[in-house]
């Protein structure tokens, strides 16, 4: 019978049980124990995930140079909204047969670096290029997680908002500056 193990964390030196369920499920996907402790293996998981960051890059499509969630740097294609969503490119390619003498992990790797990646996730926004994880946005710029906005920039989570600037989590707004969690306000600052 496998028992409980304590193990320290090599990033923060905390020390975390590593329980029998976990050692089963590492030995099934052929993984060695972990050396992080679960919430440096969260900060690590997590530390891919850009939202804010942009990049010029290159579509590796069509080679027109764009705005990007990826520096041109990364190990995987990164396509325009233009190619990822045309008939330009076949996502079979992609595809990898899986090899149950190999590591799982070693081969989602290498599938993660073959497919490709869409440059910037927007959707019917106009003159709104330097935009994230946005839609149905116009002539606003750099704004995060932002539906349905116009003329808005620096802001983050904001929705159905006019003319604001520097806000979070703000909604059906508009000529705010500096608010947060902040809905229906009009000529609002520092709220």
């Amino acid at each position: 019978m496998i028992q409980r193990m304590n193990t320290q964390c090599i990033l923060c030196k905390n020390e975390f049980i590593i329980r029998p369920e976990d050692e089963i499920f590492y030995e099934q996907v052929q993984s060695p124990r972990p050396k992080h402790c679960p919430d440096c293996r969260m900060m690590r998981r997590l530390a891919f995930r850009n939202e804010r960051t942009l990049y010029k890059r290159p579509c590796d499509l069509c080679h027109k140079d764009g705005v990007s969630l990826y520096p041109a740097e990364t190990s995987f294609p990164v396509f325009c909204h233009q190619c990822w969503w045309s008939d330009k490119w076949d996502p079979r390619d992609s595809a990898m047969e899986y090899d149950p003498a190999r590591p799982f992990l070693e081969q989602f790797k290498e599938l993660q670096s073959k497919v490709p990646r869409i440059a910037l996730l927007v959707i019917d926004s106009v003159r709104s290029d330097y935009t994230n994880n946005a839609g149905d946005n116009k002539d606003c710029y750099l704004i995060f997680a932002a539906e349905q906005n116009e003329d808005s920039l620096y802001s983050r989570l904001i929705m159905k908002c006019k003319q604001v600037c520097d806000c979070a989590f703000v909604y059906d707004s508009e000529l705010c500056y500096e608010c947060i969690d902040c809905r229906q306000c009009f000529r609002c600052l520092y709220s």
